[in-house]
């Protein structure tokens, strides 16, 4: 077992350094295929909106766009949008470096759970995790950052707790230099936690946990003054700083925010809970938390279709034998974290990603389980390979045979970890093959965005196809509000029109044929330039851009046109299938 565990540690500053950045640059080329196209904007784009106002100084949030979350993401991307001015690549980006980030929280949580080794395969899991990378790295979401705060709210907190515990080696001290850092581990705690419930209200699930774990470990530490300590209070006030702008406002506005996140989201809110429905949320919770943290991309038929992937099984199991260590171990907080969520969220959640194109969108409510979960299945898979070094020690010695038996030891390792930790990316490679190339309105947005920079100056008028609204790309927006966003982002003006027809004829007032730049730019669905093509001379500028969700089972396109009086070889893109827009 000695040679076992010699192997596996990570002695000094140093190496630990070396294996975090090795495991953040992993983690950084999961996540950057695709980063800007998949998945296709959601209402991100309204917050990146806000934060390219803040950038300008045109507002000063209390809250989010939801009055239910706080602002602090805003301030963040505004900050950078301000420094390095508006571009279209850096929400996404950031919360692309909150993900790689998050991967060095994880292994310092998981170093004060369960040691060194626990805390890098932990990380290394979470930086292949599909979950994590398509929607927490991906979406530019202030939600997506929630497992960055949450996992180092708990890490600051574990950090605290380890200083009362009377054990040495794996497990911290009580010295009184260590004993000194409980307070401010404790009041860290509490920050972070207020900067977690900024980013959804549904991290108010992680109180109950909390504060069961502080008096388990008080009677283990026999520090029985410290559950009235002032640090404790402490804590709790850097928690409600870290979320008073969210406060100060609901205080301001009655908790208007409150009641809009149980009143005004019924696809996500348990509206008319029954114990019928807490049964059927909690079944879905379970199978949910089971795709989450081993392939979250496929979602079988039936329930019993979950046991025909192995690797799905492997990791759950792993994952609550790993809580029920941590526990055994003095470590509960995992383990209530997981519990807590399991009973609770089924009463108010009522959306477990089972119906859904993108199904882990909808897993990003419960995305502080992910680090946790990962380093509880390092726990256990720590646990198994000192258990066969033990074995390996107690029946050859130091024999030849114990030498072999360390090799085969450590193979099982190499085996082990390198299937958890890879394995993942093959669904995820999957998934970018399937959804890729029926997914195109980021790529499509995109063109758009630098076609606009090539064709438009400020006297350029624009006209936008109000049908585009009829395009729902999903996840809160459509295709009119993807183009609106990209207009407003550039900072140009434009005018929505129900009625193209009238809107061309209105516009060529006034636009001098000799200055190509003063006539309108339409921007209009296929459907709606065809009937027009014989009324206008359009010149096409740019090729075709596609999108998808409108016909079942066909594309559709729109355009960029510029009206070109006196050019007759204009028109709009001709079908080029069975159907229009096909």
């Amino acid at each position: 077992m000695a040679r076992i565990t010699q192997g596996l540690s990570l002695r000094g500053w140093r190496s630990e350094l070396f294996v975090v950045a090795a495991l953040a640059t992993l983690a950084f080329l999961v996540r950057w295929p695709y980063l800007q196209i998949l998945p296709h904007f959601t209402d991100e784009i309204h917050e990146i909106l806000t934060a390219l106002r803040v950038a300008r100084g045109e507002v000063l949030p209390l809250t989010a766009q939801e009055a239910y979350l706080g602002p602090l993401h805003y301030y963040i991307l505004g900050a950078i949008f301000k420094v390095v001015g508006p571009r279209l690549a850096l929400p996404r980006l950031l919360v692309m470096v909150f993900g790689v980030l998050t991967i060095g929280a994880t292994y310092l949580l998981g170093r004060a759970l369960s040691g060194r080794q626990v805390g890098a395969l932990g990380a290394a899991l979470l930086a292949t995790s599909p979950q994590h990378t398509l929607i927490n790295s991906h979406i530019a979401w202030q939600n997506s950052t929630m497992p960055l705060y949450s996992t180092l709210c708990f890490a600051a907190f574990i950090a605290a707790l380890n200083t009362l515990r009377p054990v040495s080696g794996l497990g911290p001290t009580t010295s009184p230099a260590v004993a000194r850092r409980f307070g401010p581990f404790l009041a860290l705690a509490g920050f972070c936690f207020g900067l977690t419930l900024q980013t959804h209200p549904g991290a108010i699930i992680l109180v109950p946990p909390l504060v069961l774990a502080y008096p388990i470990a008080i009677l283990a530490g026999r520090r029985w003054r410290l559950l009235h300590s002032p640090w404790l209070v402490l804590a709790i006030a850097a928690g409600l700083l870290a979320y008073s702008p969210v406060l100060i406002f609901n205080l301001m506005n009655r908790f208007g925010g409150v009641l809009r996140a149980t009143a005004q989201r019924p696809y996500a809110y348990e509206m008319q809970p029954t114990w019928e429905s807490y049964r059927a949320n909690a079944r879905d919770f379970a199978l949910q938390f089971a795709r989450m943290i081993s392939d979250p991309t496929y979602i079988p038929a039936t329930i019993g279709g979950y046991l025909t992937s192995p690797y799905l099984v492997v990791a759950a199991v792993l994952a609550l034998v790993g809580f029920l260590l941590l526990a055994r171990r003095g470590q509960p907080l995992p383990l209530l974290v997981a519990i807590s969520a399991q009973l609770i969220l089924p009463r108010f959640l009522k959306t477990y990603g089972m119906d859904d194109d993108y199904p882990m969108i909808a897993a990003r409510y419960v995305a502080y389980l992910l680090p946790v979960s990962y380093l509880a299945i390092a726990t256990t898979v720590v646990m198994i390979v000192r258990w066969f070094g033990g074995i390996a020690s107690r029946r050859y010695g130091r024999s030849t045979l114990a030498n072999a038996a360390a090799s085969l030891s450590w193979l099982t390792l190499a085996v082990l970890i390198g299937g958890l930790v890879l394995y993942p990316l093959l669904p995820l490679h999957r998934y970018y093959e399937a959804i890729m190339p029926n997914d195109p309105n980021n790529v499509a947005a995109f063109a758009l965005y630098h076609q606009l920079a090539a064709t438009h100056t400020s006297d350029t008028p624009i006209v936008v196809d109000n049908a585009l609204d009829k395009i729902a790309t999903k996840e809160g927006v459509t295709a009119r509000d993807v183009i609106v966003f990209l207009l407003q982002f550039r900072g140009v003006s434009y005018r929505l029109t129900p009625n193209m027809q009238e809107a061309l004829a209105t516009s060529t007032v006034g636009g001098d044929p000799a200055n190509p730049s003063s006539l309108p730019i339409a921007i209009m669905a296929r459907d709606t330039c065809w009937p027009l093509r014989e009324r206008f001379p359009l010149e096409r500028q740019g090729d075709r851009l596609r999108l998808q969700n409108f016909y079942r089972g066909l594309p559709t396109y729109f355009a960029l046109y510029r009206l070109a009086p006196g050019n007759p070889g204009a028109g709009c893109f001709g079908p080029e299938g069975p159907r229009a827009g096909d």
